[in-house]
């Protein structure tokens, strides 16, 4: 596989994790004009979130993983799916308990105005949280298929109901934070419920096709996913203690942090997609028997390039892009000096997306006998 064949799977990925980004952005726009605390909680509550999808990691890399090297056999992964998605919704409810001891400690790093922000925001996204994590879940499964478009058209999907749903709850109907947490909430279970009359009609992913319970394939998917789980909660969990550092600096430069790691999250997007591409389609390549070091190397030069790019951007226009979100000069300065340490830091973190997708990868090996049995 060269070059060509990685933008193909690597660059709707992206821009699937591109409408996402935008959808951070959106929702710290929409909130700003609540001031400050608004726009700090918000943010604290999306790095929470990212958290949360971290142990959703967990079962997506499982399945995703899992479902390319079934592809590559061409063998159904009807029950990968099914089995992925009951690990999805155990996770959701063991997260959504979790999160009720966890509130009590943020009073501790955010002042009581930000806590109460995070509290409305993100009390929706628990009551919803087993249907976002299923559509993450199918997310994996098509992606896995090389049916990336069909993941781009679907984030876009549900990126324009929760905008509509923004703006009809937070401007006209008044529901301020709450309701954009709630916006959030239901476009991603809209999503899940379309993810599944596509997969129903996809006879390699139809979940209820010969639906089996396997604890075997459940084995499989948590040995899979777990190390990659660990390391995405790892790296997020170390994001949030950095968070609530920098909340002990006050709310401006929270709000500024925030800000700067949303614009950010566009060249982040990129990595990601670098890295789940680069993960599906060396698992199609080891599956068939084919060496991948070629491959790689193409992937190393392929992302650094596309992050360096964007991390010059960042750092030539940090001064500019914070503008777009507040007027707050201290804020403002926040976003600008973590734009340019940002920026600076682009090219290893585009090594180390390639590096972690082979580490994955190579978890497989011992795999074999345990696809769809």
């Amino acid at each position: 596989m060269n070059a060509k064949s990685l933008l193909s799977v690597w660059f709707p990925i992206f821009l699937s994790h591109l409408v996402y980004t935008f959808q951070g952005l959106f929702l710290i726009y929409i909130v700003s004009p609540f001031g400050k605390d608004a726009i700090a909680g918000v943010g604290f509550s999306t790095i929470i979130l990212w958290l949360i999808y971290a142990v959703g990691e967990i079962a997506y890399a499982g399945v995703s993983i899992l479902t390319a090297r079934a592809v590559g056999r061409k063998i159904h992964a009807g029950n990968i799916v099914l089995n992925g998605i009951i690990l999805s919704v155990a996770i959701s409810l063991l997260v959504a308990l979790a999160f009720k001891f966890f509130v009590p400690f943020l009073s501790h790093v955010v002042s009581q105005k930000t806590l109460f922000v995070i509290e409305d925001f993100l009390k929706p996204v628990m009551f919803f949280l087993p249907l976002m994590l299923t559509a993450n879940t199918f997310n994996a499964s098509f992606s896995a298929c090389g049916k990336t478009n069909f993941v781009f058209l679907m984030t876009v999907f549900a990126n324009v109901v929760m905008l509509v749903l923004a703006l009809v709850f937070v401007k006209q109907f008044d529901f301020g934070v709450e309701g954009a947490g709630l916006s959030l909430a239901l476009s991603e279970s809209c999503s899940a419920i379309v993810y599944l009359l596509f997969a129903l009609k996809e006879k390699a992913l139809n979940p209820f096709k010969s639906p089996k319970f396997s604890l075997l394939l459940l084995r499989s998917i948590l040995k899979l996913g777990m190390p990659v789980g660990l390391e995405e909660i790892i790296i997020s969990a170390s994001y949030n203690v950095f968070t609530g550092l920098v909340a002990s600096c006050g709310t401006e430069s929270l709000a500024g942090f925030q800000i700067g790691l949303k614009i950010e999250a566009v060249s982040v997007s990129a990595g990601i997609g670098l890295l789940l591409a680069t993960t599906i389609l060396t698992s199609q390549i080891s599956a068939s028997g084919k060496r991948t070091s070629d491959f790689l190397i193409t992937a190393v030069k392929t992302g650094s390039l596309t992050m360096t790019f964007f991390g010059i951007v960042m750092v030539v226009l940090s001064g500019y892009l914070p503008r777009f979100f507040s007027s707050n000069g201290n804020v403002i300065e926040s976003a600008k000096c973590y734009l340019i340490l940002a920026g600076i830091s682009q090219l290893p973190m585009a090594v180390s997306f390639v590096v972690r997708s082979e580490e994955h990868t190579s978890e497989l090996q011992s795999q074999d006998d345990l696809v769809c049995r």
